[in-house]
């Protein structure tokens, strides 16, 4: 009904409603516009018994229209623009679009209000997703037959078992790895969910320099005890001594992190530009040189790097296989493309990050099947071949994903609860919180006529 009066722009109060009937009627007293329902016998519905939809009012009574916009209506009136796997339109857009086809002003507030409201219809609610995680998992693997899933969760003091950990990683991506470089690049970001958490992902780089995702992680918060508990069932994809986690790895700090730390602690563009190239050379006698002038510019800088280690962020210096990679660009571009998924509940996150394998792996399959001998013979036999073997295992849909249903046999009784998070006062935080050194990049504007920059 409300939505019925935003379109046709009247306003109307409820006189009269119970459990088995509603009378709407106009604001004004003189209009005979109308509706009565009354709940059927065998449902839950309501069954309109008599309408009058004629209106008599002033053009003054019928504008207080904008009044029936609730949250829940708002969300009605755009589901249509959410429906799928997608972000939709943020608030601001919305409140153009309310604005351009309804006529309805809306404060900012009440727009993100709607948009969690009609995100939840679309995708499923935030705390019900969780109850579903076991479901889906076990579709997961009738369909991805040895994926590697693990889910840990926590009793609360109540008794209830709320969702703590979740690991995935699948099938396909477990045999490629074999045909990969072995550089493996770890990093987190965190949700933006209700019930926050943070997604860990694990990826490496296939003989085309393109990202490969090895496995993913959900946990409740970004900490000591979740990073173990994700490398420990990251040995079950590449085993190493059971004693510790990757005892026998060579580990590397980002080049790029290092060297805005630098520029951070020690204000000094220089500097951060000797520590980036002494961290890029290949010899020895190189590295001494730029350490040498790093010494003469700052004896502060050369001792912070020298207690973090020359071997965990130099090539020269570095224990076994480097490889091209020194930064954690890999990461950084598997978390740009699941950047969206951040707002979703887990079930919508798992589906993103699944079909996502899947239009990469079809995409670069296809490529390598119809690369033809154009590289040198050496290059050739380590790249192509590679490829065509790293891709050729198929990644399968999990059919029904919007008819899961928790069985008694699940854990907490098919009612596993979300992490207790308490949600912070105020709009939620959508944009990064800069790391030391970062900063955002903006575009100046050059002069059509002069075009010199800052005017």
């Amino acid at each position: 009904m409300a939505i019925h009066a935003i379109r046709r722009k009247f306003h109307f109060v409820t006189s009269k409603s119970s459990t088995m009937k509603v009378l709407a009627v106009c604001v004004s007293h003189t209009c005979p516009c109308r509706v009565f329902a009354h709940k059927m016998d065998d449902s839950d519905r309501l069954e309109i018994r008599s309408i009058t939809l004629q209106h008599t009012c002033s053009v003054d009574a019928r504008g207080d229209f904008h009044k029936q916009a609730t949250t829940t209506v708002i969300g009605s009136l755009m589901k249509t623009r959410y429906a799928g796997v997608g972000r939709g339109p943020w608030p601001n857009e919305r409140r153009h679009i309310l604005c351009q086809e309804f006529s309805l002003n809306v404060s900012y507030w009440k727009a993100w209000r709607a948009r969690e409201i009609v995100m939840d219809n679309a995708m499923g609610s935030a705390i019900g997703s969780f109850a579903l995680v076991q479901p889906y998992i076990k579709l997961l693997l009738q369909t991805n037959p040895n994926s590697k899933v693990a889910l840990e969760t926590k009793l609360d003091s109540n008794g209830v078992d709320r969702f703590k950990y979740l690991f995935l990683s699948l099938h396909a991506s477990i045999q490629g790895y074999a045909y990969m470089r072995k550089v493996i690049i770890i990093d987190g970001m965190h949700l933006r969910g209700i019930y926050g958490g943070c997604l860990i992902a694990a990826s490496t780089q296939d003989a085309n320099f393109q990202v490969f995702p090895l496995a993913f992680a959900i946990v409740n918060s970004e900490n000591d005890d979740a990073w173990t508990w994700f490398l420990q069932k990251l040995t079950d994809i590449m085993p190493d001594e059971a004693d510790m986690v990757y005892p026998m790895a060579s580990y590397a700090a980002c080049m790029v992190h290092l060297k805005r730390n630098i520029i951070a602690i020690f204000k000094s563009e220089t500097l951060g530009a000797l520590v980036s190239s002494a961290a890029r050379v290949y010899r020895l006698a190189d590295f001494n040189k730029f350490f040498a002038e790093i010494n003469a510019m700052n004896r502060k800088c050369a001792d912070y790097l020298t207690s973090i280690g020359f071997e965990h962020w130099t090539r020269s210096h570095f224990v076994g296989e480097h490889f091209n990679v020194i930064t954690s660009n890999i990461a950084e571009s598997l978390n740009n493309v699941l950047t969206m998924a951040r707002d979703y509940p887990v079930i919508s996150i798992l589906e993103t990050i699944r079909t996502t394998l899947v239009t990469w792996f079809a995409i670069r399959r296809e490529a390598a099947q119809q690369e033809e001998n154009i590289l040198p013979p050496p290059s050739y036999s380590s790249t192509v071949p590679n490829l065509r073997l790293a891709y050729k295992t198929l990644i399968m849909p999990v059919p029904d994903v919007g008819n899961l249903t928790p069985s008694p046999g699940d854990v907490g009784g098919g009612k596993l609860a979300p992490p207790f998070v308490q949600r912070p006062p105020g709009r939620p935080r959508k944009s990064r919180i800069f790391s030391k050194g970062e900063f955002k990049r903006t575009s100046r504007k050059r002069c059509t006529r002069c075009h010199t920059l800052g005017h």
